[in-house]
């Protein structure tokens, strides 16, 4: 499993060497989501964990596809 997700971790940087972590604020930003959704996990709040975790992807994609978007043009 892990050498599954270290091959696509691979492709994904030939397709988009940039990191929606270079992004502002948004290494910081990432980390205290992070820490959330941890604390969540060890308080047993699955309900909590799962909203933070759909908002940290949501945002991901969204600035993923802004850098997308600024490449085409």
């Amino acid at each position: 499993m892990l050498e599954d997700l270290l091959e696509r971790l691979a492709t994904h940087q030939i397709h988009a060497p940039s990191s929606t972590l270079s992004i502002g604020s948004r290494w910081t930003e990432s980390l205290d989501e992070h820490q959330l959704i941890v604390n969540h996990v060890r308080e047993r709040d699955s309900a909590k964990a799962s909203e933070l975790i759909q908002d940290h992807v949501a945002t991901a994609k969204a600035l993923r596809l802004k850098m997308f978007a600024s490449l085409m043009y």
